[in-house]
């Protein structure tokens, strides 16, 4: 029988090979725990440089009316709208659009503030007909089905890219914007006092009390305005701007009702240019005529928020104050949301 073999006898390590094992587990842990914090670092910091280029903008302030604060996602989703969803934006068109927008949200707001005292609400069947009407055209409408016209709803939001919510918020304002536009026509007089008035537009201060010294020393208003008034509506005609009720010129407005029939006012700066007004009659109690009254109407709600913003503390956080321009952070950040 052949011999059975005995097995190999364990080698037994030395205490040095013992020593220099352990040393080489040890730096190999170090090794690993090293490697695991440098990719961990490494991954901290992108996740952080990704969290604030991307995802902390959205939270961030962009337009402040009184103690009203809404944030930069708010402004990314009306840009959008405004915009119709479009995926490409250049930075030019963001810069010129973005502080539309901020404004027309301070408008909003300041309406939404205002409406509540004034007798003016929205309904949700009011804003539910409102967006139903937003899918169809005027000659469709009581022609197509619910069905169809949630699913045009549908497709618009997800061209639009915007949160449902959101969607059906811009359309309660443009709602509650139609009824006040209303309200407002409602309480313009049909008669009342009025001045009538000649008008010479100049671009700057210094030409305005060059004009107005000229005047003072006799010459002929008429004559001057056809010489020198930038008002393309009135020059031709001597500066004969017309009877103007109370409500018509906001910007003239004070000036003009306190001068007498022949008195000429001081130049009054306003977005336009410098003016200097001739007072050349006034009746207490006038009817407005029809054009007039028109304009009054058309223009009810834009002059009453130009004046309404005078009386509330408006903030744009989007711009920088120095340059008047969107923030180079803030404008990567929405041209990165428009794009995706």
């Amino acid at each position: 029988m052949p011999k059975k073999s005995s097995a190999a006898p364990a080698k037994v390590l030395t205490p040095r090979q013992v020593s220099r094992w352990q040393k080489e587990r040890r730096r190999q842990r170090i090794t690993i725990l090293v490697g695991s914090a440098i990719i961990a670092v490494i991954v901290g910091v992108l996740g952080y440089g990704f969290f604030t280029s991307r995802i902390a903008p959205r939270w961030e302030p962009a337009v402040r009316v009184n103690n009203t604060t809404v944030n930069m996602q708010y402004l990314a989703n009306y840009l959008r709208m405004a915009l119709g969803g479009q995926r490409k934006s250049d930075a030019d068109t963001v810069q010129s659009i973005a502080p539309l927008i901020v404004e027309e949200i301070q408008n909003s707001q300041i309406i939404k503030e205002a409406a509540a005292g004034m007798g003016v609400s929205v309904s949700d069947d009011e804003v539910n007909e409102a967006i139903r009407d937003s899918a169809v055209t005027p000659d469709e409408k009581g022609k197509i089905g619910e069905e169809e016209i949630q699913q045009r709803l549908r497709r618009r939001i997800n061209t639009l890219k915007v949160p449902e919510s959101f969607f059906r918020e811009v359309v309660t304002n443009t709602v509650l914007r139609k009824k006040m536009q209303e309200k407002l026509e409602s309480q313009i007089p049909t008669q009342g006092e009025q001045v009538k008035l000649s008008v010479i537009l100049l671009d700057t201060d210094i030409e305005a009390n060059e004009v107005r010294a000229k005047l003072e020393s006799g010459s002929d208003f008429a004559a001057v305005a056809k010489e020198s008034s930038k008002d393309d509506a009135t020059k031709e005609k001597g500066g004969d701007l017309g009877w103007a009720p109370r409500g018509l010129y906001p910007d003239l407005e004070a000036a003009a009702f306190g001068l007498s029939t022949g008195e000429l006012s001081q130049p009054i700066a306003t977005p336009r240019g410098y003016f200097i007004l001739l007072a050349t009659d006034r009746q207490n109690d006038r009817p407005i005529d029809e054009d007039t009254l028109k304009a009054m109407k058309s223009r009810a709600l834009s002059n009453w928020v130009e004046e309404a913003r005078k009386q509330h503390s408006l903030e744009n956080l989007l711009v920088d104050k120095d340059t008047g321009r969107v923030q180079p952070k803030r404008l990567t950040w929405l041209l990165q949301q428009l794009s995706g």
